[in-house]
């Protein structure tokens, strides 16, 4: 059986096209409030398609819109708590 992995991708923004100093500005700001650590999910069985629903549905029930952040700001530990009530393996990356 198949395992499918997936890493967490601490500081990703979606929607700034081709704008350079946009997306600049966003890492360097992403980075700040990332806090280093990133995280591997694995589960047997799973189809990728299925893996990027479940952490799509797992960042909605993380999000904590009580942090000061100009990005959206993700609870990590509620996230992979998430991930582990659905079968899911959680490790951090390395």
């Amino acid at each position: 059986m198949r395992v499918t992995r997936a890493r967490s991708r601490c500081g990703t923004f979606g929607g700034l096209g081709g704008r350079a100093s946009l997306a600049t500005l966003a890492l360097a700001l992403g980075v700040a409030g990332c806090g280093g650590q990133r995280w591997d999910y694995e589960k047997r069985g799973v189809t990728a398609v299925r893996l990027e629903h479940d952490l799509r549905e797992c960042r909605k029930e993380a999000f904590n819109p009580n942090t000061l952040a100009i990005f959206r700001r993700v609870d990590w530990d509620a996230l992979n708590r998430c991930m582990e009530r659905l079968g899911y393996t959680v490790r951090p990356e390395g």
